[in-house]
């Protein structure tokens, strides 16, 4: 008898209980969906927070459309612009071609308008590693089958202009390979805009983005070393390379939904398509 009373006063007690919480929850804190010490908390908004990064990265591929987008353009800016007639960057090279059995081009060439010294070392860069390529492919006398695609995704926000560039290399049996890069410049004083500086005009915390990196780096490793051991071949990274430092990280730029995307493109130093990104 003495053992049902107490299994009776438990159940009491538990229905007691519950009734506070319920009443302290309906009368005396109408936030408590974001009250951490409500039982089934969630923080929404870091979930949300989740997901909208999350949609920002599934949307990734889809902002190379060769073409300049304003989120907002500092008017009173002091760059001059090479062409007064065309955009703060634009398409200078386009080139189209399908020759059977040889090669299928499509390549983009951006240009950033502007009359500095900064701005003409990016433009030269930009030739350097997308032209290049592009008159090796159409001079050479004997050639793998080579599809071969550059497109760009630009930005301004502000005063800084931010220009992805991405090709899509496929030689032969040879694994597709891609390669991105960015720039990030200033058009008050034609200075480069550093990652950090980035960071700051969002009023990102450095060492959390950093942790950010090192998370997705460490499970994307874990990730590629899995595969490889069921014997598919992947890229394999390594979370203690010192590239993946915000201090070192050089591919980056700030788009038109406020995110500032930063991409380690193995492509660029190997035969792979492979990249990893992270949204902040």
């Amino acid at each position: 008898m003495k053992k049902r009373n107490y299994i009776y006063l438990g159940i009491l007690i538990f229905c007691i209980i519950a009734i506070g919480v319920g009443v302290y929850a309906q009368m005396f804190y109408p936030n408590s969906e974001n009250d951490a010490l409500m039982m089934g908390y969630q923080d929404k908004t870091a979930i949300q927070q989740n997901e909208a990064e999350d949609d920002a990265k599934n949307h990734f591929t889809t902002m190379f459309t060769n073409s300049l987008e304003y989120t907002n353009q500092n008017v009173a800016n002091k760059a001059t612009r090479k062409d007064a007639s065309k955009e703060l960057v634009y398409t200078s090279n386009q080139y189209v071609k399908d020759e059977k059995d040889q090669y299928e081009l499509n390549v983009n060439i951006p240009c950033i308008n502007i009359a500095s010294d900064n701005a003409n070392q990016i433009n030269n860069q930009i030739e350097q590693v997308f032209v290049t390529k592009l008159s090796q492919i159409v001079s050479a006398k004997e050639l793998d089958y080579t599809v071969y695609n550059v497109d760009y995704a630009a930005f301004v926000n502000g005063n800084v202009i931010s220009l992805a560039v991405r090709s899509t290399l496929k030689e032969g049996n040879n694994p597709q390979r891609v390669i991105m890069m960015t720039y990030n410049y200033n058009t008050d004083d034609g200075s480069i805009v550093t990652l950090d500086q980035l960071l700051n005009a969002k009023q990102l915390n450095k060492a959390t983005v950093q942790a950010k990196i090192n998370k997705e780096i460490k499970e994307k490793s874990k990730n590629s070393s899995d595969l490889t051991n069921i014997g598919y071949s992947v890229y394999i990274r390594d979370p203690n390379n010192t590239m993946y430092q915000i201090d070192n990280t050089t591919t980056y730029f700030l788009a038109n939904n406020g995110y500032i995307y930063i991409v380690y493109p193995y492509g660029n130093t190997n035969n792979t398509s492979e990249y990893d990104l992270i949204v902040c």
